[in-house]
């Protein structure tokens, strides 16, 4: 009897207890580590972790910004649900809202964010941040996400020496980070982790954010593949031996930027001598780069030779100071490539250098469809078909683009 009385005496201490812990708490709905969302414009911003109870739905989040520089919250900040209702911030821990507050030395701090409870069957909240920006992160996935995109990567890197980095973005690689969706990736202790799921095999790159801070950056190209791909990176410029013959090369182009920073920064501009030092600039990155991505892409038709080759025609077709000829890389494509990869995101992108290569005075204009402010497709052919027409184009984002056009 006396362990009857004892273990039932146990059980409405134990439920007391919880009834306590739900009473204080709220009643605990399952928790999403490391949330996934559609897009984000707060790039200091990151989710760790989300909780959702009877009470509140709580985001516990990290800050990043440079040592000494300021970021700042709003207390007007809010949750906006997929029926457009909102949710207010209702407390703020660890970080004081509407308040330059400085980075500490390590560039890093974890502030928690309580907002009045989302309703329980909604599964998809954007975060606002109400400052003069409404910045925002928008599509916050409050389950977690079953995969089944074939490529599933696992990005695993050490950071050496570089104290100042606390985060890294990832895109594709060729895209702007301004307009391209991008995930940052928290560096703790020098050591990061993410798990990298795509449809197909491409390049991506790396760029430290505190390089994108300072306005100049040194991307980290990869190619991603189901598997683990490792990393290991350092401070600028150091780097592995290379070999002779690219040492040589790269000594001449540092030479050659030197003389031509020079001759630009005395004004001379493009005399006869500036001229000189840029066809010289030209051959050596023709050689340097594009005749052996060539050459490899036409030997290796995989999906590394087509990420070269692809490098070859973007700075063909984009980069006029290069001055390469896209005639040979086409060849390539059309011989190696495109019946290979005929449904690769690569292979559409090829096919529109190819129509914006064929531009050319006096010949039909390359048609474009877009939507226009109602989502209405429109195509430019009809727009100006029979008149003479000059077409302005200019980036969404670009603030000073969109009052001068």
């Amino acid at each position: 009897m006396k362990r009857i009385i004892t273990f039932t005496a146990c059980t409405i201490l134990f439920t007391a207890v919880c009834s306590a812990l739900i009473a204080t708490h709220g009643k605990s709905e399952p928790v999403i580590v490391n949330p996934e969302y559609d897009n984000t414009e707060v790039n200091y911003f990151l989710l760790h972790k989300i909780e959702r109870t009877d009470t509140a739905t709580i985001l516990y989040a990290g800050v990043y910004h440079l040592p000494n520089y300021w970021v700042q919250l709003s207390s007007g900040g809010k949750l906006r649900d997929s029926k457009g209702k909102t949710y207010r911030l209702l407390d703020c821990k660890g970080f004081e809202p509407d308040k330059e507050v400085y980075m500490p030395e390590s560039g890093s701090m974890s502030p928690v964010l309580y907002f009045e409870p989302v309703d329980k069957n909604e599964k998809v909240v954007d975060y606002i941040d109400m400052d003069e920006n409404n910045e925002a992160v928008t599509g916050i996935k409050l389950y977690n996400v079953k995969h089944s995109e074939p490529v599933q990567c696992l990005l695993k890197g050490e950071v050496i020496n570089r104290p100042q980095s606390n985060r890294i973005a990832l895109l594709k690689q060729g895209e702007d980070f301004r307009t391209a969706k991008v995930t940052y990736i928290p560096i703790l202790d020098g050591k990061f982790e993410y798990m990298l799921y795509a449809d197909y095999e491409e390049a991506y790159q790396l760029i430290f954010c505190d390089e994108i801070s300072q306005g100049a950056w040194r991307p980290v190209n990869f190619i991603a593949e189901s598997g683990t791909c490792r990393f290991t990176l350092h401070s600028a410029g150091i780097h592995d031996d290379s070999p002779d013959e690219w040492e040589k090369n790269s000594v001449q182009e540092r030479t050659l930027y030197d003389r031509f920073y020079k001759i630009r920064d005395d004004g001379t501009g493009k005399t006869p001598e500036a001229k000189e030092v840029e066809n010289e600039m030209s051959k050596i990155h023709k050689t340097m780069y594009a005749d052996r991505r060539l050459k490899y892409s036409g030997e290796h038709p995989d999906i590394t030779g087509y990420t070269f080759l692809v490098e070859n025609i973007r700075s063909a077709i984009e980069q006029a100071s290069h001055k390469l000829d896209a005639t040979p890389m086409f060849a390539v494509f059309h011989d190696k490539y495109e019946a290979k990869y005929p449904d690769h995101p690569y292979t559409s992108l090829i096919r529109s250098y190819i129509q914006a290569a064929a531009i050319t005075v006096g010949k039909p204009c390359l048609d474009v469809t877009a939507e226009d402010a109602d989502g209405k497709e429109v195509n430019l052919s009809e727009l100006i078909k029979g008149k003479v027409a000059l077409v302005h184009l200019w980036a969404s984002w670009c603030g000073p683009c969109r009052r001068h056009g």
